[in-house]
């Protein structure tokens, strides 16, 4: 099995940073919904905010402080630079796996010859799982409505999931 791994809501906490920069209490964390926060509050004028501000990303807290073995790079569509991401990664303790950026994970994964990818947006996991038959989806309240076997809580996981 050979994985890659989202960042942002999978190993990274971009809910809790863009929450704190809202100034919205993390309790509300659960009324969330849908990928873009629409029901707590409005986003672009807070995203417009923060994308450029490279301590924003760098003081992210981690969701996951251990990758599994079976996880052998990141694939991610998020708007931080690789050196940003990888500044970020080396603060943590994370491992410094392959870092690839993606709009396509699907065809990306396949290409780059992953047999699975874990991700948090249930659009990604649903184009992913059909290419790529080892990919999870990380529960976050945004995927609630996904149905699916392949749904995993936390990475560790993985190591007997795989």
């Amino acid at each position: 099995m050979n994985l890659a791994l989202d960042l942002d809501d999978v190993v990274i906490d971009f809910t809790a940073g863009i929450l704190q920069a809202a100034g919205v209490s993390s309790d509300r964390f659960k009324d969330i919904h849908s990928y873009d926060y629409r029901e707590i509050f409005e986003f672009k004028p807070v995203w417009e905010r923060v994308k450029d501000d490279t301590l924003f990303w760098l003081n992210l807290p981690p969701i996951e402080y251990i990758i599994p073995s079976v996880c052998t790079a990141y694939l991610t569509g998020r708007y931080a630079s690789e050196q940003i991401t990888r500044s970020w990664l080396q603060k943590w303790s994370l491992p410094q796996l392959p870092l690839y950026y993606s709009q396509d994970k699907a065809r990306d994964g396949l290409a780059l010859g992953f047999t699975g990818v874990v991700d948090d947006k249930a659009k990604d996991f649903e184009a992913c799982v059909k290419v790529l038959p080892d990919s999870f989806l990380v529960s976050r309240p945004w995927n609630r409505h996904a149905i699916t076997p392949r749904r995993i809580f936390r990475l560790c996981e993985l190591e007997w999931r795989t």
